[in-house]
């Protein structure tokens, strides 16, 4: 186990959201493909939403990282 789990945890929910976010993206090219553009427009949406809270999240799990190592050294998670 890490030594500080809250940094594992965080980082396996960005995992995550990015893994979502690849599927939708595979999801909405398909029905692009398929000629669905108002499925894929809307699923293009909720993209942008999971791309974005990503990107909050990463910033966010560097701050957390940051304030749980000041003064410590602690190794990285897993």
């Amino acid at each position: 186990m890490p030594a500080v789990p809250t940094t594992a945890l965080l980082y396996r929910l960005n995992q995550s959201v990015m893994a979502l976010g690849s599927a939708v993206e595979e999801i909405r090219l398909s029905f692009e493909r398929n000629g669905d553009t108002e499925t894929s427009e809307r699923l293009l949406n909720y993209l942008r939403v999971i791309e974005s809270n990503g990107h909050t999240i990463a910033d966010l799990m560097s701050e957390v990282v940051d304030r749980l190592t000041v003064g410590e050294d602690v190794p990285p998670a897993d």
